[in-house]
């Protein structure tokens, strides 16, 4: 098996921060912002320490005291929509939890195999 037997699934990045009590006085704001640029998104769970977000079955972010995570379904092979999408949201989390540094960050690709039948039929278009 190669590397061109697999389909990417997914991609995840995980990024952990020194804890940030702002996210309290801040999530509002923040996802009031994350719902302008992404207005088809919708709640998960809110709760003080916790919020995630999904819009649609593309995309997740959740944001923690001291992590957050970004997740796609099915994204472009080169990650241009993941990379994009991840970085606006970055930015909104910098500010509104005023992060100066990263202490982790990981990144996480879900790949599938493609069958030799299906394979094929992509061969053939």
């Amino acid at each position: 098996m190669d590397i061109g037997d697999m389909k990417l699934q997914s991609v995840s990045l995980e990024l952990r921060f020194p804890e940030s009590l702002l996210l309290w006085d801040n999530a509002g704001k923040m996802w009031s912002e994350v719902k302008n640029r992404w207005p088809d998104i919708k709640p998960v769970n809110v709760t003080p320490s916790n919020t995630r977000f999904t819009s649609g079955r593309k995309f997740e972010f959740n944001v923690e005291l001291s992590k957050s995570h970004i997740g796609m379904l099915s994204p472009q092979s080169t990650l241009k929509d993941f990379t994009e999408n991840a970085e606006h949201f970055l930015v909104l989390l910098q500010h509104a939890l005023m992060l100066k540094n990263w202490i982790e960050l990981a990144l996480d690709l879900f790949m599938k195999k493609i069958s030799l039948q299906r394979k094929k039929q992509q061969k053939s278009f």
